[in-house]
């Protein structure tokens, strides 16, 4: 299942949530993590996990051959040429096998590589809350659907609880 939390800068507590946590906000930086793991002098190499091939297999349709390459539906070329949800998906196993979660903006990934990570194991996504607006409707979505479950100021919510829910992420849509 996948945990989403709303956290603030502004409070203490959250604060120190924060505080190590690797931020996969957009694009550029999920991209950076991604090289970063690459290069990493590691006695386990990266994204070669049972998790993170099954992931590669059912969403993207690729294979991992050797260090670097894989194998796609549109030919054989380099690891750093995956999509951008796969890689930030790539990064999340990783970060969840240290018990870790990662910053993210909701709408980092798409539905397809949600609802796979959601079935596959827990991974928790925080969202900053001066960060978080309108798209939030996204992560709402998801919790309605029973693939998430939203945690905003310390209280957690399902999809049992749309309306509170709903109610609770309004002042971030409202923005």
């Amino acid at each position: 299942m996948l945990h989403y939390k709303i956290l603030s800068y502004d409070n203490d507590e959250d604060w120190e949530l924060l505080i190590g946590l690797k931020n996969l906000r957009d694009r550029e930086e999920n991209e950076r993590e991604f090289i970063r793991r690459l290069n990493e002098i590691s006695p386990h190499e990266p994204y070669a996990d049972e998790l993170s091939v099954k992931l590669l297999a059912d969403v993207d349709g690729s294979k991992r051959v050797g260090e670097y390459a894989v194998i796609t539906p549109k030919g054989k070329g380099c690891i750093t040429c995956l999509g951008s949800e796969i890689k930030f998906a790539l990064n999340l196993i990783e970060q969840a096998k240290e018990g870790l979660a990662v910053i993210a903006s909701p709408d980092t990934a798409g539905d397809e590589v949600l609802e796979w990570l959601s079935s596959h194991g827990d991974f928790t996504i925080v969202l900053v809350d001066k960060e978080t607006d309108k798209r939030l409707k996204h992560t709402l979505s998801l919790v309605n659907r029973g693939i998430a479950d939203l945690t905003i100021k310390g209280r957690p919510y399902s999809a049992y609880e749309m309306r509170e829910c709903m109610a609770a992420a309004a002042e971030y849509i409202d923005k």
